[in-house]
Parts: C-alpha cells; sequence; structure tokens
C-alpha cells in the first residue's frame, strides 16, 4: 500500500500515464484511430453549423453527444476500455435524447423537468 502522508497527488502521475498511454496508442493502432477521427469530424462539423437551432434543446443534446465521444475515445485511448463504455452509452443517450425532441418538441416540456411544480 502506497503512504500518501509524504505525497498526498497521486492524481497527477495517473493523469500523467493517461497522455503517455493516449500518445502510444495512437501511434500503435493508427488505423483504429483514424476511424475515431473521422466520427469526431462528423460530430464537430454538426456542432459547428448548428445555428439557432429549434428546439434548441435539442441542439445542447448534440452537442453534449459531441463531448461524451470525445470523452469516450480519450478513455478508451488511455487504456481505460471499460470505462469508456459508461461515456459511450451516455454519448448514444445523448443523440438519441436530441432526435426525441427534435422529433417531438413538446417533450422539452415535460420530460426534462427534475421536480414537478407545485401552484399556490
Amino acid at each position: 500500500m502506497t503512504d500518501l502522508s509524504s505525497n498526498p497527488d497521486n492524481l497527477s502521475p495517473f493523469l500523467e500515464r493517461v497522455a503517455a498511454n493516449q500518445k502510444a496508442n495512437i501511434a500503435k493502432f493508427s488505423a483504429p484511430y483514424q476511424l475515431l477521427r473521422r466520427v469526431d469530424t462528423c460530430l464537430s462539423t454538426a456542432g459547428k453549423n448548428l445555428i439557432n437551432p429549434k428546439p434548441v434543446l435539442a441542439g445542447l443534446m448534440l452537442l453534449r453527444c459531441q463531448y461524451a465521444y470525445k470523452a469516450a475515445a480519450g478513455m478508451a485511448l488511455s487504456g481505460q476500455v471499460v470505462e469508456a463504455f459508461v461515456m459511450m452509452r451516455s454519448c448514444l443517450e445523448y443523440a438519441g435524447y436530441a432526435l426525441a425532441i427534435f422529433k417531438t418538441p413538446r417533450c422539452k416540456r415535460s420530460s426534462w423537468r427534475d421536480t414537478p411544480t407545485r401552484k399556490g
């Protein structure tokens, strides 16, 4: 067991290993990385061309999808493959929410409330 009393910062070394693993996996697995880049380019292009989306919440969900994808790609490249599944699921959920809200704008009013509102 590591004694954290002399150096309580064990996050910095972990993040340094994450960055090193990402760089190594990009170099070692060039073809799969190119696929990750192409998907990211599609999502980034959609995000950059998102001007005054109707409904607004659908646009926000698309952007959340884009950043969840980037997080999943970073985690997978660092070797945190199991943990990346959570972000991949999040990416799919955000995309699904965006599509549902776009196709049914009335969803934006009722489905996104955290708590019911009371009158009086």
